[in-house]
C-alpha cells in the first residue's frame, strides 16, 4: 500500500485517493506550471479572479470597526 500509516477504506485513505485523482485530472496544468521557472516554486495556484478582494474603502471601514471593537476590550478572531 502506498500510504503505510493509513488503513484501507478509511476516511483518510479516501481523502488521499481523491487528492491523487485530482492531480491526475490536472496533470496537463501542473506540467505547464512546472515548465515555467516563475511558477515552478508555487505550492498552490489560485486561478485569476477566484479570490475576492475588498475595495480600499471597505478595508478602511473594516479596520475602523476592528479598532473600535478592540478598544472596547472585546476579543477579535480571524474568522469574525
Amino acid at each position: 500500500m502506498f500510504w503505510p500509516g493509513i488503513a484501507l477504506r478509511s476516511p483518510a485513505y479516501t481523502t488521499k485517493k481523491r487528492v491523487v485523482l485530482r492531480w491526475r485530472q490536472l496533470r496537463f496544468h501542473i506540467d505547464s506550471m512546472v515548465a515555467s521557472a516563475k511558477m515552478a516554486k508555487l505550492k498552490r495556484y489560485r486561478a485569476l479572479g477566484s479570490a475576492k478582494t475588498l475595495s480600499d474603502d471597505t478595508e478602511l471601514d473594516l479596520l475602523e470597526w476592528l479598532v473600535a471593537v478592540r478598544r472596547n476590550d472585546m476579543p477579535v478572531s480571524a474568522t469574525m
